[in-house]
């Protein structure tokens, strides 16, 4: 295999594969990149089992075709200190990766890729197709939320959920949960998958255009596929829970509140809360905003008051202030709402739209967090 390439796409290609690779593994195979040239197309390949993410680079031209494995850190690191140029990659019948640059020859030994592993195979496939930025984003407003309990699987992927109702994307870890709703993907059936962590976060690193994006899914498994990419990845085999059930639909108390504002308020307030529950009080009353944070450990305190548009009798209730901070970093719009009912009732935090149009109805965002209890001495 002999092949000439600029450095800066390779390196490119190389740290979105990166992505896959194991940080630890027994299986010493999975710390090495697949590389293969074949009719002028450079094709890479990482694996760690559960995930296979390839990924394809037209050449010029090659040399000679053939196939190696190289440990992906070293050839990372290698480019990363070459600069921009063209390089020449050449590999011996010994797995020998011999990388030429303007600084001279590097040498790195590789593996036999036959022992590389094998792409998961389909059966029973269900498939849509969507704009690669809007399923981005569907990940990017959902996956935080993901729970971290092991004895929990279904809580640890992003449900997606497709209908002629529209595409859905719902994470939560039991004390917060997000629903985003894209209405203007639709399928004739209703279709579900629990897609995990690892996965999601790889799609992060490569969806960054407005390609199609194929997905292909069976109970098991599910495939991505654009131009240029393929990722195969095991699914979460586990029933999700009802969220729906959760959701409280009667809040007779609207709160409407600068986001930013609030952002600020909350994050300043957190610093005096107790380190172990981040307890953030809100009294709400008439027009005004009231949050307070007590340290009794520490003797700190806090209290801020905002300006706010409320519907609705007095009200004192507690939010986890992390759970908050993260939740409304994720939103957008200048004004949000939140919903409320009771104390011990969770909140609904939705986006104030002012200016709508085609796009905006084509998405919506909902936000639940549960409240703490306020300790009777607070």
């Amino acid at each position: 295999m002999e092949f000439t390439i600029s450095s800066t796409v390779f390196l490119r290609h190389l740290q979105q594969i990166n992505s896959v690779v194991p940080t630890s593994t027994s299986l010493q195979i999975l710390e090495h990149v697949l590389i293969t040239v074949k009719d002028n197309q450079l094709y890479l390949k990482a694996s760690d089992i559960d995930n296979t993410l390839s990924l394809n680079i037209s050449l010029e031209a090659s040399e000679t075709e053939g196939s190696t494995t190289v440990p992906a850190k070293l050839l990372l690191d290698i480019l990363k200190n070459i600069g921009n140029q063209n390089i020449s990659i050449k590999t011996d019948d010994n797995f020998v990766t011999e990388i030429t640059s303007s600084y001279g020859v590097h040498k790195i030994a590789g593996n036999n890729p036959v022992d590389f592993p094998k792409s998961i195979e389909f059966e029973n496939e269900s498939s849509f197709s969507i704009p690669a930025l809007d399923f981005l984003k569907g990940i990017n407003n959902s996956m935080y939320c993901s729970g971290q309990d092991e004895l929990r699987p279904a809580m640890l992927g992003v449900y997606t959920q497709i209908s002629p109702d529209g595409l859905i994307f719902v994470a939560t870890d039991s004390h917060r949960l997000v629903k985003y709703t894209r209405k203007n993907i639709t399928s004739t059936t209703k279709q579900a998958f629990i897609l995990p962590k690892k996965p999601s976060q790889i799609l992060k690193t490569i969806l960054n255009n407005e390609q199609s994006l194929k997905i292909e899914f069976s109970t098991k498994n599910i495939r991505f596929e654009m131009e240029g990419m393929v990722l195969t990845s095991k699914l979460i085999d586990a029933k999700y829970p009802n969220f729906e059930a959760v959701i409280p639909q009667n809040n007779p108390y609207l709160l409407e509140v600068n986001r930013l504002d609030l952002f600020g308020a909350v994050k300043r307030t957190a610093l005096f809360s107790n380190k172990n529950t981040s307890q953030i009080k809100f009294q709400i009353a008439s027009n005004t905003l009231t949050l307070s944070a007590q340290d009794l450990d520490y003797g700190n305190a806090a209290e801020e008051k905002l300006s706010c548009a409320f519907n609705g009798e007095e009200i004192e209730i507690a939010f986890n202030a992390k759970f908050l901070i993260e939740m409304l970093s994720n939103l957008s719009s200048t004004d949000i709402e939140i919903q409320l009912s009771a104390p011990n009732r969770a909140g609904l935090i939705t986006e104030v739209i002012e200016n709508h149009n085609e796009e905006t109805e084509k998405e919506h965002l909902l936000m639940l967090v549960m409240p703490v209890m306020i300790p009777s001495y607070a």
